[in-house]
Formats: structure tokens, sequence, C-alpha cells
């Protein structure tokens, strides 16, 4: 399955009216977040390694829908997963562009902290399957 809203705050249909959400999902989705891709160093060791990705955050806009949006990409781990990694973003969205870019710092403030606390979670349980899955191997 493609790109899909996991979770609609405030979910109520007469909010989000004819806003066609799968498709401004889909788009901010779509993002290339990771476009700089890997580092390699000179002087590291052969053989697989995790790349712990940096959150990205930025402003997108829809100007025919009149929607704009601050959207935080996260990285999370996940055996199941294509390259054990699952793309996962937050977003604020509303019609008031300048409003995003005026609130850009304590959006970007808060979103970081629920990112830190999505990611902590995660990596716990990342690291329990993944032990789960060696001992079955073993």
């Amino acid at each position: 399955v493609g790109p899909k809203p996991v979770l609609t705050i405030p979910d109520d249909p007469r909010v989000i009216g004819s806003f066609d959400l799968n498709h401004f999902s889909v788009r901010i989705m779509s993002v290339d977040y990771q476009a700089s891709g890997p580092v390699h160093s000179p002087n590291a060791a052969p053989g697989p390694r995790l790349n712990f990705s940096e959150d990205s955050k930025v402003i997108l806009g829809d100007s025919a829908e009149d929607a704009f949006a601050y959207v935080h990409h996260v990285t999370l781990y996940d055996l199941q997963a294509r390259g054990m990694v699952r793309p996962f973003c937050m977003a604020y969205v509303c019609s008031d562009q300048a409003k995003l870019m005026e609130n850009f710092s304590e959006l970007s403030m808060c979103f970081s902290q629920a990112s830190d606390s999505l990611k902590t979670g995660n990596r716990q349980a990342f690291s329990m399957e993944l032990q789960r899955k060696l001992h079955e191997l073993e």
C-alpha cells in the first residue's frame, strides 16, 4: 500500500470537507527527503551498516487546493520493510502559508520532540525484534 494517512486530528469529516487528504498525503510522502544519500568513509569497516538519517523538515504547498503543510519526515526501522527502513512523516496542514512560516521554529521544536520519542520507542522495538529473530536462527 502506498502512502496513506494513519491518523488525522481532528478526524471530523466536516473539518476536512472536500479536501483530498489521500492525494495530499501521497504528495507529502513523495518528497525525496534522503536525497543526499549515505556518506562513505574511506576508513569504514567493510560490510553492511545502518545509516541513521536525520529528520527532514520542509514546508510544502498546493495552491490549487489552497493547502500548505509543515512536514517532518522520519525514518523508522522495520524488519518487514524494504531495506529494513520505513519512511514516516508527520504534518501540520493549514490554508495559511504565512502562519506556517511565522511558526516554523515552534513547529520544528514540537515535531522534533515527538519524533525523538517515536524513534526511541521504534529503535527499542526494532532491537528486541532483531534479537528475537537472531535467537530463532540460532
